[in-house]
C-alpha cells in the first residue's frame, strides 16, 4: 500500500522564503507546491487541490485575503485550511479572516517548531474523543 504525502501550497512573493519553506516542508515529507503571488496561487490550488494552503498577506498582483476569497468561490477548494501569515496584523485582518471558512492569520516571524506544530494540527487533527 502506497501512502501519498500531503500536499502543501505555499504562496509568497519572496523566492528566498519559498526556498526555505520548500526545504523545511519536503524534509517533513510533504509535497511542496509554490506560487509567487495570490493570482498564480489560486491557479495552482485549482490544478493541484492541496491539503493546506499557506500564504503571505502582502503580495503584489493579489494579496492573501483577495486570494482566499477567490479560492473560497470554488466548491472543491472551499474547505481547504488556509493559513495567512503577516507582519501587518490589525483588527480588520482578524474580522476578515473570521468571515472566511477555515482561515487562520498568524503574525510572523514564527519559528520552525511552531510552523511544524500548526501544520500538523491542520493536516492530522486529533479525533474528538482524544481531546
Amino acid at each position: 500500500m502506497t501512502v501519498t504525502n500531503k500536499k502543501i501550497l505555499f504562496i509568497d512573493d519572496e523566492e528566498e522564503v519559498r526556498s526555505i519553506f520548500k526545504l523545511f516542508l519536503t524534509n517533513m515529507d510533504f509535497e511542496f507546491i509554490d506560487a509567487p503571488n495570490g493570482e498564480i496561487g489560486v491557479e495552482m490550488a485549482l490544478k493541484h487541490i492541496p491539503d493546506i494552503i499557506i500564504m503571505d498577506y502582502k503580495m503584489p498582483v493579489m494579496d492573501g485575503i483577495q486570494a482566499t476569497k477567490k479560492i473560497r468561490n470554488y466548491e472543491k477548494l472551499k474547505n481547504i485550511p488556509i493559513i495567512i501569515y503577516t507582519g501587518y496584523i490589525d483588527d480588520l485582518d482578524f474580522q476578515v479572516a473570521k468571515l472566511l471558512n477555515k482561515v487562520e492569520i498568524l503574525k510572523k516571524p514564527l519559528d520552525v517548531t511552531t510552523w511544524a506544530k500548526i501544520i500538523n494540527q491542520y493536516l492530522y487533527p486529533l479525533p474528538d474523543h482524544c481531546i
